[in-house]
């Protein structure tokens, strides 16, 4: 029997609103305009993100104090021991290869035949992760998931709000 584990998604709420999170937000009628993984352990995140332009963005390691003036949901979800070790090697892969992010996938929730890049956006990668691990049973491509599609399947999977933080301007972090 397998011991066990805890994965940890993160939604994200930002405060200061970029045009990319204002265009999320307004198609998902929600105030989640991101997901990031979390790994407790090391206190860093997994996640697409830009690197010098919006353009340029690929999945790395990140801290949470990158988060200036946003608010971090981090769930807790009970998994197995080895779903976890394959849930996070799978978006540590994503992180070590900085994979690019997928921009036609995201646009694919407006007009549909736009699927992939071969990158992958936040919820798509976060997703394809719990795919991976056996966490999610479903046929469900993961480009057709975004952020708040995801709580809600992390929520009806049993996971829970562990964390609440609050990243202010100077990056001190806060738990609300």
């Amino acid at each position: 029997m397998s011991e066990v584990a805890y994965i940890y998604p993160v939604f994200v709420i930002p405060k200061g609103f970029n045009l990319f999170d204002k265009l999320v937000m307004w198609f998902t009628r929600s105030k989640i305009a991101h997901v990031a993984y979390y790994l407790e352990d090391e206190n860093k995140l997994i996640e697409p993100q830009p690197y010098d332009h919006l353009w340029n963005a690929y999945w790395y390691y990140n801290t949470l104090e990158k988060h200036k003036n946003e608010i971090l949901e981090i769930y807790r979800l009970q998994v197995t021991s080895e779903q976890k070790f394959l849930t996070e090697k799978w978006l540590k892969y994503l992180a070590n290869t900085k994979t690019f992010y997928n921009y036609l996938g995201v646009l694919g929730f407006i007009l549909p035949f736009f699927t992939s890049n071969g990158g992958y956006f936040c919820s798509e990668g976060v997703y394809d992760a719990m795919q991976f691990a056996d966490i999610i049973k479903s046929d469900l491509p993961g480009w057709q998931i975004n952020p708040v599609m995801l709580r809600s399947i992390v929520q009806d999977l049993g996971g829970e709000l562990y964390k609440k933080l609050y990243i202010d301007n100077n990056g001190k972090t806060r738990q609300i």
